[in-house]
């Protein structure tokens, strides 16, 4: 396999492992209230998913689902196209 290969992984927020990614292209289908066993508070989970957002590769790419929280978004890196 070339290093170049595409890679799709379906990242789970449940334990933050999705913070060991650094994608090219990332896709958030929700930031609901889930997992606060893990997170504690909504605003939590919120930060890590910003915390995701921010490791995108410059030149990245960004897809929302339109309920996201807006805060997601806007922890994107200057330059990534946000859809």
């Amino acid at each position: 396999q070339s290093p170049s290969a595409p890679v799709v992984v379906e990242a789970d927020e449940y334990d933050r492992s999705f913070l060991t990614l650094h994608p090219d292209v990332a896709i958030v289908t929700s930031t609901d209230a889930d997992h606060l066993d893990i997170y504690g508070t909504k605003e939590a989970l919120v930060e890590s998913f910003c915390q995701f957002v921010a490791q995108l590769k410059p030149g990245g790419t960004l897809l929302l689902n339109h309920t996201a929280d807006a805060r997601v978004a806007a922890a994107a890196p200057a330059g990534t196209r946000v859809l």
